[in-house]
């Protein structure tokens, strides 16, 4: 049987493209595309699920964005909006050493 080439939404930004896994055109695809329209699309959503998860580091998250195309984020799914905004955080420091969170509190004083 033939397929056709079913349109998709990308799960992270919406936009529109199309994919069949057993068409011949897509056939030599990778297999994120039947989720993801763009490689940027599919490593920004799995920066933000390592993340997440503790597999990376707010430093390790942001180098790696660093190398996505985040100019489409206002179209991203909120939550991952959500996530890209504590990654980017300015009230988080890193300790160096070991690449832990550090929270800062705002209105602590030198003694």
């Amino acid at each position: 049987t033939i397929m056709a080439r079913r349109q998709r939404k990308c799960y992270l930004c919406g936009e529109s493209y199309k994919y069949c896994s057993t068409c011949s055109q897509d056939r030599m695809k990778p297999t994120w595309m039947s989720e993801f329209h763009s490689e940027s699309c599919m490593r920004i959503f799995d920066i933000c699920t390592r993340y997440n998860m503790g597999l990376m580091s707010q430093v390790e998250a942001q180098e790696a964005l660093a190398a996505c195309d985040l100019s489409n984020k206002e179209n991203f799914k909120s939550y991952v909006q959500h996530d890209l905004e504590n990654i980017f955080a300015k009230d988080i420091k890193i300790d160096k050493k070991s690449h832990e969170v550090v929270k800062e509190e705002k209105n602590k004083k030198a003694l």
